[in-house]
């Protein structure tokens, strides 16, 4: 008769070689169900579902944000308010430069100048389209045309300060005496289309060596046109270039 010790390891070794041969003859199991998955990603939060499909409208908010100092005003605007020079890159804000162009057309100016003190960059008539009335922007327009048209009567001239060049009329003044430009506030001469001649009359100025000085400068600036072969542009009067595989189509700036 077997004792019960050697009866219970009898069982428990009859029972472990079963498990062996059952875990032995299970199939191979894939790799992935070997590998633990990864994590699934995050849920998409709100803000970052807005920065995905409202890209353009985060940017605005941006520029909002953005303040620029406008030199006219002197208030801080936002970015998106405001105006940028081509030829010269002086930001204004949309209001003051838009005033500030209608102001000049009704003063008769032809060629403005950037607003900012001492910049000698032109606004461009384009540019300014979308920030001027219409009837203000085709006023400036009818004037440029006309004025590369129209030949000047003997009371008209243009302020020989460059950074002014409007259109001026003598009314009651005499071509010889000093004429005080309504728009740059500064004496010029009908008669000479200089700046005014102080102290000189218009005899005296053309025989002096500033006169001289000045009809070399242009003879000078005349050969080389003709060498250049360089074309005036109709509108502005601007001498242009160009260039080597360029068209001969003239726009003006």
């Amino acid at each position: 008769m077997s004792s019960p010790k050697r009866t219970l390891h009898h069982k428990a070794s009859s029972i472990l070689q079963r498990f062996i041969f059952r875990r032995r003859s299970d199939p191979p199991q894939p790799i992935s169900s070997v590998h633990p998955q990864p994590p699934p990603p995050p849920p998409t939060t709100p803000a970052v579902r807005s920065l995905d499909n409202n890209a353009s409208r985060i940017v605005d908010e941006e520029d909002k944000e953005n303040t620029v100092l406008c030199p006219i005003c002197l208030e801080q605007k936002p970015l998106i308010e405001c105006f940028t020079m081509h030829g010269c890159a002086h930001v204004f804000c949309m209001a003051c430069m838009g005033t500030y162009v209608e102001t000049r057309v009704h003063e008769g100016v032809i060629s403005i100048r950037c607003p900012n003190f001492g910049c000698r960059a032109t606004v461009e008539m384009d540019q300014v389209r979308s920030i001027v009335r219409l009837e203000v922007y085709y006023r400036w327009r009818r004037a440029v045309v006309r004025s590369s048209m129209v030949v000047l009567s003997e009371k008209q001239f243009y302020c020989p300060y460059k950074d002014c060049s409007a259109l001026l009329t003598l009314d009651d003044h005499k071509r010889e005496e000093e004429f005080l430009c309504p728009h740059c506030k500064r004496g010029c001469c009908a008669k000479c289309g200089v700046e005014w001649h102080k102290g000189l009359s218009c005899e005296e100025y053309q025989k002096s060596e500033a006169a001289e000085e000045g009809r070399r400068e242009a003879a000078a600036f005349d050969a080389l046109v003709k060498k250049e072969r360089w074309q005036r542009c109709p509108a502005c009067k601007f001498y242009v270039q160009k260039e080597k595989w360029g068209c001969h189509y003239i726009q003006c700036r």
